[in-house]
């Protein structure tokens, strides 16, 4: 009897073993019934060395996509065919029909680090179209008998079982036996993830979900009280959709008794299914285990959201936001086939092989770039769960400690696509690895580009931006000793105030590209929280930093005190020079760039104003007289000549003044540089911040230093000299 496999579109029947159609579109199988394949692709899977161009190590075979010869191999079942057909389907080209030529390149032959690492033999097809636009489309990689890496642990098998590549729904036995395979090889091996295996049964959120068996015992709420100790629990990660079912003070003693499970989204049940399936009895789900109308159940359990994936067993996460779950059906990864190569070919060994697309940006389209991951509050939820099953949108994928892999390379991401795909912080949630090997100095870098990340997703409520990062800052202030000011770090003050709006980057004056801001406070001024957009904090490259502004005090109200999340209020206190030198309110508006009136000239490298928000719609600016002054603020200069640490952060007042001094005379190099914070005054020595300023080169740097101002006594809180003053920022 022959095999019905699904590929896409395609409903296909394997030909019975060495059975050949004659005419277009030949089919010739290899021994195995489950190898389908015309004369044309076989001479790409048995092609010997001396087929091979000497000089690229590849061996071309022209196909016409558009003849109708390719589209009967398609038809009569070509798995190479279909893939690639299939593959053409689904991305667009400038000219979709043109001919093309397929390549094929001899991995290891040629020394391919992938091949030499997993000890698998893989093929790549490059797929060359008359019109100019290449892309790697296909691979095919072997799975050996040798295993992969040694064995470290009897009860755990080398390496992943593969059946899940045919699988035609996430719902199969296959595809649930890698996610055991992963789960237990974890659990067993990975020295990281064993380390924060005791967490998992050491803290317990105020409510789970009891998961029951589905059969004698249905699903309810268990607050924290009735769980015995040491159970796990896992954790869902998924975007809400509308109408979405919640707990609510009206509902909580119905569903202390039972769920009910014909009100539940999908993705719930799948979530239960799954973690049944792991062995774990307990679940959290945001919207069943907060109370959704209580305001004060909402602050006490946002400020916990760090700890409940933090000590979660595994998070089940909806990455592809589907509305149908994450137990689908779906076509097959791949085609299995077996292949037996002609004699007279060593370097491709017999075995089972698995074709499969081959797309270029699999784990970013995964994970980094799915719907899922444009949710704000999904940052902190990957970077502290110890482990993650991703159910994406074409296979699954697996993050922990140790481990980034997918149903593809199931075993772990190959070194190339680390490579290629630049996996870092995002997009490994390697985060106790990160942290134990960083020096403090390099937690603030993080911090940073954690944060810049953050703010590129969305979040419903604006006014969740540092709730939603809350449980991530508290791993870090643990280290740093620092204390935590509203997104801002105490010790690291001046350079983390240098933030600037991210898509602002590289232009003089961003015009469109604003931020916004709400008409609720949501933060003060200068952190970053107080507006809806992406900060990005500037690298130096010119030289040795000086900060020219001290820190003298600063606090925050927090909502719910020691959450680190929604504060009420918050200001800071610096000591350091202004300039007042005739811009204005009116000049933010009027003029694209403003230009600083010592400034006669616009170089859109060497002069960046970037504004937080547009002055005419910033809801704190409504009122304001438009010829106000906009006061500069410098923060920071580079450049400097043969000065000593001295004139660092901490340094004496007139230490600072006399780096500003030393920068108007010209006593620097050819290339200094000024970061400033633009400031509007808005009651006696008060401030709020509008935006960052960057000079460099001397015609810049000098011509705005020679301009710092004498205030007058409603300008500042304290005066140390004629140059010198504390001021407070809002």
């Amino acid at each position: 009897m022959s095999e019905e496999t699904v590929i896409g579109r395609f409903k296909l029947m394997a030909l019975p073993s060495g059975k050949q159609e004659s005419g277009s579109g030949d089919v010739v199988t290899t021994d195995n019934e489950e190898a389908t394949f015309c004369t044309q692709c076989i001479s790409l899977l048995t092609a010997t060395e001396k087929d091979f161009d000497t000089a690229s190590a590849r061996y071309n075979v022209p196909i016409d996509v558009a003849s109708e010869d390719f589209k009967g191999r398609v038809k009569l079942g070509c798995r190479l065919c279909i893939l690639l057909d299939k593959w053409l389907e689904a991305s667009p080209k400038d000219t979709p029909n043109s001919p093309c030529l397929c390549r094929v390149r001899n991995a290891t032959a040629t020394g391919d680090s992938t091949s030499e690492q997993t000890g698998d033999y893989m093929l790549e097809f490059d797929i060359r179209f008359y019109g100019g636009n290449v892309s790697t489309v296909l691979r095919l990689t072997s799975h050996h008998d040798t295993p992969i890496m040694p064995q470290q642990q009897n009860e755990t098998p080398d390496s992943p079982p593969t059946a899940s590549l045919a699988a035609s729904s996430t719902a199969s036995s296959s595809c649930l036996e890698l996610i055991e395979w992963w789960i237990n090889d974890c659990n067993l091996n990975h020295k990281l993830c064993c380390f924060r295996r005791d967490l998992s049964t050491s803290w317990l959120p105020t409510r789970l979900i009891f998961l029951g068996d589905g059969v004698n015992e249905f699903p309810k709420i268990c607050p924290r009280e009735e769980i015995p100790q040491g159970k796990r629990y896992n954790t869902l990660s998924h975007r809400w959709g509308p109408n979405m079912f919640s707990l609510l003070r009206s509902n909580l003693g119905a569903l202390q008794q039972s769920l009910p499970l014909d009100q539940l989204p999908a993705t719930y049940l799948d979530a239960m299914e799954v973690s049944r399936r792991m062995g774990v009895e307990y679940l959290w789900i945001d919207s069943i285990c907060i109370i959704q109308d209580s305001r004060p159940d909402w602050r006490l359990e946002s400020a916990a959201m760090g700890l409940v994936y933090k000590h979660a067993w595994c998070c089940v996460a909806a990455t592809a936001c589907q509305q149908a779950g994450i137990l689908i059906n779906r076509p097959p990864i791949a085609t299995r086939c077996t292949i037996k190569p002609s004699g007279d070919n060593p370097k491709i060994a017999a075995g089972t092989y698995h074709l499969f697309p081959r797309e270029k940006d699999t784990w970013d389209n995964g994970i980094r770039n799915s719907p899922l991951s444009r949710r704000g509050w999904v940052t902190q939820e990957r970077l502290l769960s110890p482990r993650i099953i991703h159910f994406g949108e074409r296979q699954m994928l697996w993050e922990c400690q140790e481990r980034q892999a997918c149903e593809t390379f199931a075993e772990t991401v190959h070194s190339r696509e680390i490579r290629e795909y630049k996996l870092n912080y995002p997009a490994s949630i390697s985060w106790p690895k990160m942290l134990s090997g960083l020096a403090p100095s390099s937690y603030y870098t993080y911090w940073q580009d954690i944060i810049t990340d953050y703010n590129l997703c969305q979040l419903t409520i604006p006014s969740d931006r540092l709730d939603a990062i809350a449980g991530v800052a508290k791993d870090i202030q643990k280290t740093l000793d620092s204390r935590y000011l509203a997104g801002i770090w105490e010790k690291h003050i001046c350079a983390d105030l240098l933030w600037s709006n991210k898509s602002s980057h590289g232009v003089a004056y961003h015009g469109d590209n604003f931020g916004t801001r709400n008409i609720e406070y949501q933060a003060p001024s200068w952190s970053w929280a107080s507006f809806n957009g992406a900060p990005w904090w500037m690298t130096s490259s010119f030289g040795r930093q000086n900060y020219v502004a001290q820190y003298v005090r600063g606090a925050v109200v927090e909502m719910q005190p020691g959450s680190l999340g929604q504060v009420k209020s918050g200001f800071i206190h610096l000591r350091g020079s202004l300039i007042n030198h005739g811009l204005t309110i009116q000049n933010l508006i009027d003029q694209a760039p403003p230009r600083i009136p010592s400034c006669t000239r616009i170089d859109y490298y060497n002069y960046e104003m970037n504004l937080d928000t547009n002055p005419e719609e910033d809801p704190r600016l409504r009122g304001i007289d438009r010829s106000s002054a906009v006061y500069i603020l410098p923060i920071m200069v580079e450049g400097m000549r043969g000065e000593s640490d001295a004139c660092l952060l901490g340094s004496s007042a007139a230490r600072n003044i006399a780096i500003i001094r030393r920068f108007s005379e010209g006593l620097f190099t050819s290339n200094p540089a000024m970061f400033a914070l633009l400031l509007l005054r808005t009651g006696y020595g008060e401030f709020q911040r509008l935006g960052r300023l960057v000079l460099r080169e001397d015609t810049y740097v000098y011509a705005i230093l020679k301009y710092v101002s004498v205030l007058n006594s409603n300008e500042y809180l304290e005066r140390h000299t004629d140059y010198l003053y504390t001021i407070g920022v809002v």
